[in-house]
């Protein structure tokens, strides 16, 4: 991903004071100026003159708040070809990419020329592969080869369960909740904490999988002409399906069109018997740990200890089935099923997820279904997918590298006061709810007090020398780094959980709560400007980063995140009587954001959107406050932009997070199936609901922004 900033032409004056209408760019008439010249402007701090250039001065925040903080930065900024989504926050992302690219090409360097160490031979032998077109389509035929004799091997429906246990192993490998892999067939083997039994052992996890398409609403489309676009997007992904296949030499060019039916139609069939992403995310209504005896029962007619021997999986009594109904559906389909079918269906699966590894046409090709689906132009330069290819690989070798060039000095130190400053706003407002009992009040705040954090990067650093690295063949290094995380993963099956270890790389832009560890991390990656820089006014960086931490902390009492108790065990801990009142305001939440319609007739889905809403929610008003307490500790903070409070620029800050332009099918996607509300409502659905926003700009009550009726939750 890039970003395009547009520099920021000195001496604009924004005139905001409360809500005043009045605001115009500052025009010094130099026909009669007859004052002494001005000593040149000291230089803004860092971030600040990209916020002013930001924002839409003609816009009433009051009520268009969105408009107003993201305006001048929308009016500027186009999405670029190869992004279906971009924002102001892609700044980040390009910094990042910037720094691991001069790494990584580094490292290619010295491994080319010799006298690299471990670590860094490994780094460019891998990014070097990746980088080399001819090479990756030299090796082509043997990759496909090797994949066709795996699937057109198998005899009978026995030999298809170890083949698929063999494949999941290894194109596979590193599927999970956090690793942007494409889905395996037919379902899926995860190995998490035992959450209800034993939330400090591991056990696995099998669930619903097997689908092409980002999402099961994307093969149901509606009856009647509302459905017509969906149909239509099934008939293009169908054609693309047949594509696919004869690039591959799966199907004959004569045969293609049928066979990519016969696809379509068991992806289908997944889909409908598939939970809905609303009720995937009831954590108690989805635990059946069953064990492997409980699997052969509850999807019966499959040689499941053929898979598990495949896979290389213990025959282990630590399995959850997440998803049975499921399960029992996908093995009478596999049961009912031909054979020849099947087979078509791995190999389509197969190639899906591979065709990004290997040559030029079949890249090219599978960016057609991302054109389709998310609305990007053109696909990513090649530099960019070797980039995140290496940080997924071999996150803990690129990590120390990442961290000594864009997360030194004492940033670490900077957010971890920070994130304690917002526990302790989060504390401090449990006091102060209505509705919560003593007795709950004193669990919730043990909860706080014992949530751990990561900041930045592990303490211990894996040297992935399990991993053997080719430096002409890059298809077998992505199924070696695969293979190996697979192997890591299935060794903690039933083994206590290793709670120092991370679930992010440390360049990776992004950051979790993680309830069973009843935990929070930040890698490095997103501890960067604007979310966060140790240079930058400190108001910037509790609306940045600050938001972020509330927003994970908060997870850890939204809808979901609040059924784990301080331990990591999901149990009632809460009074009846609280619960109740709770669920009121979630209902609130839920209402409120499910009203908006980000597209004409479609709507955000509250009940889906309901965690992530929470937490925005929340982490604002933490960060808010906990920004506040800092500043009154030192007496004040002084004004940093001219003519706007460091109240208001505060919520300013925050709402640029979530500036951006997005192509209309990923905006489509996102309403399907993603847990997180679109950016505009991100931006503006927490400012809606915290009066301090409101008393900062003095939006008149009932103005958009100043709504008589607000949802609260903490």
């Amino acid at each position: 991903m890039t970003m395009r900033e547009l520099a920021w032409t000195l001496g604009l004056t924004v005139a905001l004071a409360g809500c005043d209408r009045d605001r115009e760019l500052a025009s010094p008439d130099r026909a009669t100026d007859t004052r002494e010249p001005e000593r040149p402007a000291e230089p803004a701090p860092p971030g600040v003159d990209e916020l002013r250039a930001a924002i839409d001065p003609s816009a009433d925040p009051c009520v268009d708040f969105y408009q107003y903080a993201c305006g001048g930065w929308l009016a500027t900024h186009d999405r670029p070809a190869d992004q279906a989504r971009y924002g102001r926050i892609h700044a980040l992302v390009e910094r990042n990419e910037a720094v691991l690219r001069e790494l990584l090409e580094s490292a290619g360097e010295a491994a080319r020329t010799g006298g690299a160490d471990p670590a860094t031979q490994k780094l460019g032998d891998y990014y070097n592969a990746c980088m080399d077109m001819r090479m990756r389509a030299n090796g082509r035929a043997s990759a496909l080869a090797s994949t066709a004799a795996t699937i057109l091997g198998i005899t009978d429906k026995k030999q298809l369960m170890r083949a698929l246990g063999r494949l999941h192993a290894s194109h596979w490998g590193r599927y999970g909740w956090l690793d942007p892999t494409h889905e395996p067939p037919f379902f899926s083997i995860t190995v998490e904490a035992d959450y209800i039994g034993a939330p400090d052992r591991n056990m696995a996890i099998i669930s619903q999988a097997g689908l092409g398409l980002p999402s099961r609403a994307m093969y149901l489309p509606s009856e009647g002409p509302e459905g017509d676009a969906g149909r239509a997007l099934l008939a293009a992904y169908e054609q693309h399906i047949a594509r696919m296949l004869t690039l591959a030499g799966i199907s004959e060019p004569d045969h293609a069109t049928a066979d990519a039916t016969i696809v379509l139609a068991i992806e289908t069939a997944l889909a409908r018997a598939s939970l809905t992403p609303v009720e995937l995310r009831d954590d108690e209504a989805n635990y059946h740990k069953l064990g492997f005896e409980g699997l052969k029962k509850r999807a019966p007619g499959l040689d499941w200890a053929a898979y598990f021997d495949g896979a290389g999986l213990p025959r282990t009594a630590e399995l959850n089935l997440r998803t049975p109904e499921f399960l029992a559906a996908m093995a009478k389909l596999i049961k009912q099923r031909k054979l020849a079918d099947l087979q078509l269906y791995l190999g389509w699966m197969v190639i899906h997820t591979i065709a990004d590894d290997l040559d030029a046409e079949l890249l090219g090709a599978s960016f057609e279904l991302t054109r389709l689906i998310t609305g990007a132009d053109q696909p990513p330069p090649l530099w960019r997918r070797c980039t995140d290819s290496v940080m997924w690989a071999l996150p803990d070798l690129i990590g120390p590298a990442y961290v000594e060039r864009a997360f030194a000095g004492d940033s670490k130190a900077i957010a971890n006061d920070m994130i304690t400053r917002i526990d302790a706003a989060l504390a401090a407002s449990l006091a102060e709810l209505e509705w919560m009992d003593e007795t709950t009040r004193a669990r919730a705040e043990q909860k706080i007090a014992a949530m751990g954090r990561k900041i930045g990067y592990p303490d211990q650093w894996r040297d992935h020398a399990e991993l053997v690295i080719d430096p002409s063949n890059h298809f077998a290094n992505t199924l070696a780094s695969k293979i190996a995380h697979h192997q890591r993963e299935a060794a903690k099956i039933g083994q206590p959980v290793d709670k120092a270890e991370w679930l992010m790389p440390a360049p990776l832009l992004n950051a979790y709560y993680h309830p069973t560890n009843n935990e929070i991390a930040f890698p490095a990656g997103i501890l960067q400007p604007p979310l966060f820089d140790a240079e930058q006014p400190m108001v910037m960086n509790y609306a940045g980063i600050g938001s972020v931490a509330g927003h994970e902390l908060t997870h850890g009492f939204d809808d979901e995140g609040r059924k784990y108790d301080a331990s990591g065990r999901l149990t009632s801990w809460w009074e009846p009587e609280v619960v109740a009142a709770f669920e009121q305001r979630v209902a609130c939440v839920e209402q409120q954001y499910g009203a908006w319609q980000p597209l004409p007739g479609k709507h955000i889905n509250g009940e889906l959107t309901a965690g992530e809403n929470i937490a925005d929610i929340g982490g604002v008003k933490e960060a808010y406050f906990a920004y506040r307490g800092w500043a009154a500790e030192r007496g004040g903070d002084p004004a940093v932009v001219e003519g706007i409070s460091n109240e208001q620029l505060f919520f300013v800050a925050y709402a640029q997070v979530w500036c951006q332009h997005v192509a209309e099918p990923a905006l489509e996607r996102q309403l399907e199936a993603d847990p997180h509300s679109p950016g505009k409502f991100r931006a503006i659905g927490p400012l809606v609901n915290l009066p301090e926003f409101a008393a900062a700009f003095s939006c008149a009550e009932g103005t958009a922004m100043n709504p008589v009726d607000r949802c609260e939750i903490w």
